[in-house]
């Protein structure tokens, strides 16, 4: 039988932010890909509960748009992590997921600091 999952509420434990850039192969190595693999594994050991981590597995262009099914895993999101690089820094659909994510924050009355 799985461990439960989280009563917060949310269907994903944690929105992973980052740049499809920063998860190319590197030396046969997928950072982004075995970071998420490695968090979850040692989050569910540390909890005892079953993690759920999303993240955009699918390559974007330039030509993408901040879509629906990133907007709605943002909404059912409790933590967002975001996996800060140089190229994150100049993605607009990065500080879209940012913004949203604030944005969402402030309606639930959980309010952080501002955006920029």
């Amino acid at each position: 039988m799985p461990p439960p999952r989280f009563t917060h509420g949310y269907t994903h434990d944690v929105f992973v932010s980052y740049t499809h850039v920063d998860d190319q192969p590197d030396l046969g190595h997928r950072w982004i890909t075995e970071f998420t693999q490695d968090l979850k594994a040692r989050l569910e050991i540390v909890s005892g509960h079953t993690v759920d981590i999303w993240r955009d597995a699918e390559k974007l262009t330039a030509a993408d748009r901040f879509n629906d099914s990133i907007k709605r895993a943002i909404d059912q999101a409790a933590v967002l992590l975001v996996v800060l690089s140089p190229s994150y820094f100049n993605s607009t659909p990065c500080q879209e997921e940012r913004r949203a994510f604030y944005d969402k924050l402030k309606r639930e009355g959980r309010g952080c600091g501002g955006t920029k």
